[in-house]
């Protein structure tokens, strides 16, 4: 650890050897010693961040989802383009760089046991499920009023069923490609890109 380095410098560069050891020889075999072993950093240095290797796979599981939050609703309306197209290309943007998703769906999938063993991976995949829903909501509407479509008085309730949909897709999707025997990310597309025309017909029209 340098001193020149700031703490997002420091917690970045632990976070990444964490990846790519949980990436290499799967989170089982992950240890706090194995951040030593591959950044340098002490021991000590590791533990002012993270107080276990369950705090770090923690960090490691939300980043795989705040993927999907990392847009601005106001960029996205700035596109100019309908509903369906917008919520596509928000897709393809997260997914777009194939190696990348590659390996964020192989770590993904590595500390998904965690899920059913420890609470807080649970919990926190609610809660950030929850969160993807609500900004997905929050877009729609803001399109359906700039494009004067009307919004059913059940959205909310409309929304909250696709989305279960939408989220079963989608971490499908990540088994099969960090399985290596799924859709390659343009089929993948395809697929997405029907599923988003019945969702919004079926919450908007239907």
């Amino acid at each position: 650890m340098t001193k020149h380095q700031s703490k997002d410098e420091w917690i970045a560069e632990i976070l990444e050897a964490a990846r790519v050891e949980i990436d290499e020889n799967g989170y089982s075999e992950f240890s706090m010693e194995a951040i030593v072993r591959r950044t340098g950093f002490s021991k000590g240095g590791i533990y002012r961040f993270f107080k276990n290797k369950s705090e770090v796979g923690l960090q490691l599981f939300t980043e795989s989802y705040n993927a999907q939050l990392d847009f601005d609703v106001n960029e996205c309306v700035g596109w100019r383009l309908p509903m369906q197209e917008t919520i596509f290309k928000l897709f393809i943007r997260y997914r777009l760089s194939e190696e990348g998703a590659k390996r964020m769906d192989r770590i993904w999938i590595r500390l998904l046991p965690e899920v059913l063993n420890d609470a807080r991976f649970c919990d926190e995949r609610a809660r950030l499920l929850s969160e993807i829903k609500d900004k997905i909501g929050a877009l729609c509407i803001v399109i359906a009023e700039r494009d004067n479509i009307r919004i059913p008085a059940d959205f909310h309730v409309k929304l909250s069923e696709s989305f279960e949909l939408s989220a079963a897709l989608m971490e499908g999707f990540s088994v099969q490609t960090a399985l290596g025997s799924g859709s390659a990310i343009e089929h993948q597309g395809i697929l997405v890109r029907a599923f988003i025309d019945k969702l919004v017909q079926d919450i908007f029209i239907s």
